[in-house]
């Protein structure tokens, strides 16, 4: 099941594009409280996966790095999944690696 988690902005135009290019299954829209408290933590740790091969950049992601970002995405989508009262959503769909 593909699930499309988004806030909303102030144009519909990137929702429209989101849905129409990636089909989702399901699209949530996040509440924004979640969103506003968890705000800098998922960008730093992107900002660290950018860097490495995962995405743009030429660098391994450290395992510290990765346990920081495993740990902060899975708090959110957690935190995601109890505010849209989603039983065992990412326990039931995790992807990532437990180990490094």
């Amino acid at each position: 099941m593909k699930v499309l988690i988004i806030t909303v902005g102030g144009s519909d135009a990137p929702i429209v594009s989101c849905i129409k290019n990636y089909r989702p299954d399901r699209v949530v829209f996040l509440w924004k409280p979640v969103w506003e408290k968890w705000r800098n933590r998922i960008k730093s740790v992107l900002a660290k996966r950018n860097y490495s091969f995962l995405a743009h950049g030429m660098e391994p992601l450290a395992q510290g790095d990765y346990l920081e970002m495993k740990d902060a995405v899975w708090g959110f989508i957690l935190e995601c999944d109890q505010a849209i009262k989603i039983k065992n959503g990412l326990s039931k769909f995790a992807q990532l690696p437990r180990e490094v």
